[in-house]
């Protein structure tokens, strides 16, 4: 299995010196989390939505996956469970609402 390169202290400097990376994925996410922001990675080239909570503790990044099924839909996933060689939102979806018959 290939790890996520993600290394979130080295995308914010990037994302600090690149605003177009946060303006880009906030245009590109359904996710209306008031307590979230959003940048494309720039660390590989998946180019994948991460999503930041920002309630809590410290900021929490996660990889945003949209729903094949329904494109309003987001499925987080945590970083240290994700693939980048396998993006596929269905395996980590907790709620499969919109594949049901």
């Amino acid at each position: 299995m290939t790890k996520c390169v993600f290394d979130f202290e080295k995308a914010l400097e990037i994302v600090k010196q690149n605003e177009e990376l946060i303006w880009m994925a906030e245009k590109a996410t359904p996710c209306r989390d008031p307590e979230a922001w959003h940048f494309i990675c720039p660390l590989c080239s998946k180019k994948c939505i991460i999503h930041v909570c920002e309630s809590g503790d410290e900021p929490m990044p996660m990889v945003e996956l949209m729903c094949p099924n329904n494109p309003n839909w987001l499925i987080t996933v945590p970083i240290e469970e994700f693939n980048p060689e396998d993006i596929n939102p269905c395996k980590h979806c907790i709620d499969n609402t919109f594949c049901q018959d």
